[in-house]
């Protein structure tokens, strides 16, 4: 099936190999003007590129020595492509939007109390369809710009599509009645010309309340 799906702003590249010789295939986008298909040199394998700019569709046109089309692929009309979708004649083009990363924390999911100098567990959860980049904790006092505390272990997570990061957040240095906000951030790999560059997406705030041990025991 020659049906393509690929992210927006993307290129795909289209190979046909054929089992005897053929003088010329030619790639034919709606839309655009037909254009030859580049040949090996036994003349039994052709490639071309198609930039995934919108939805659409192409064939590809199978010439003798005159010129003249003896085959085309998809063969006809009747034909149905992965989708079960009739062909008309065309394989489908689906330009897919590159979505933006998610994050969320699996814990503490919720404003927390702690004692001075204990410790806070966090657990995170980073997704990309394509891929991450990096992964960032920040947190200030309230009030405060937040700045990058860890990577959040980011090794763990560069190229891959979905990961779960640990890290323990240490309250040392703080007194009764801070109050610490947090979140992070994730990227992911986009880099399509003419689309944009890597997303980022920041997580939901939440806070550490620092309290003495006693009345962290009591809640």
């Amino acid at each position: 099936d020659g049906t393509i799906e690929a992210p927006l702003g993307s290129r795909a590249t289209v190979t046909l190999k054929v089992s005897a010789p053929r003088p010329s295939v030619w790639l034919d986008r709606q839309g655009a003007a037909p254009e030859a298909m580049r040949s090996d040199p036994a003349g039994t394998s052709f490639t071309a590129e198609i930039p995934i700019r919108a939805d659409g569709a192409y064939r590809l046109l199978l010439k003798d020595h005159s010129g003249q089309v003896i085959q085309q692929l998809p063969d006809g009309p009747g034909s149905a492509d992965a989708y079960g979708q009739a062909t008309n004649g065309y394989f489908r083009i689906r330009a897919v939007p590159d979505a933006p990363p998610a994050v969320r924390f699996l814990s503490p999911a919720q404003p927390v109390t702690a004692a001075p100098g204990g410790k806070v567990e966090m657990r995170l959860k980073a997704s990309d369809t394509y891929g991450l980049t990096d992964v960032k904790l920040y947190a200030a006092m309230e009030g405060q710009p937040a700045a990058p505390v860890s990577d959040f272990s980011a090794s763990a997570a560069v190229g891959k599509t979905d990961a779960v990061l640990d890290y323990t957040f240490l309250l040392t240095g703080y007194v009764e009645g801070n109050v610490i906000s947090y979140y992070a951030v994730v990227t992911d790999n986009r880099d399509l010309p003419g689309v944009g560059g890597p997303q980022s997406v920041q997580s939901r705030t939440y806070t550490i309340t620092v309290q003495n041990a006693e009345k962290v025991a009591a809640e």
